[in-house]
């Protein structure tokens, strides 16, 4: 059980990771079109978004959660779900937070992208690559190494 936790922890912050490094690739591609290309700012969000979730599903799958679902193209389509979900969840807080309550919108944009980080890895742990390979290889090698 303590080597489920420790590995459900590790995924977490590789998760993480891979999702600073989404928003880097998503804010970078926005500012390139929208500033260097003059692409209407809504174009220009869905490209950034659709570029940065490819990225994130291509890291998330083979580094986060270590995969082999054959099955990529159902895989990126759950991916994107949750991902499409996330978006709206977190725009619902947003409005919800600093729209309605008055909340300072920095404090509400914390407390949104933290919600929704949560319910984009337990969704995308639990249902996009619930396969879990990865997990189980990481389990069986620390469990040997310890004996």
């Amino acid at each position: 059980m303590q080597c489920l936790r420790h590995n459900v922890v590790r995924q977490f912050i590789k998760f993480g990771v891979v999702g600073f490094i989404s928003f880097t690739i998503d804010a970078g591609f926005y500012l390139f079109l929208t500033r260097l290309l003059g692409v209407f700012y809504i174009y220009a969000k869905v490209t950034s978004f659709c570029i940065a979730a490819t990225n994130s599903y291509i890291l998330n799958r083979r580094w986060t959660f270590r995969s082999r679902n054959p099955d990529r193209l159902r895989q990126f389509a759950q991916f994107l779900v949750v991902a499409s979900t996330g978006a709206g969840m977190n725009a619902g807080i947003m409005y919800l937070l600093h729209g309605r309550l008055r909340i300072y919108d920095l404090y509400a944009f914390v407390v949104a992208v933290g919600v929704v980080m949560f319910w984009n890895f337990l969704v995308n742990r639990a249902w996009t690559f619930r396969d879990h390979t990865g997990e189980r290889e990481e389990a069986a090698l620390e469990a040997s190494s310890s004996t």
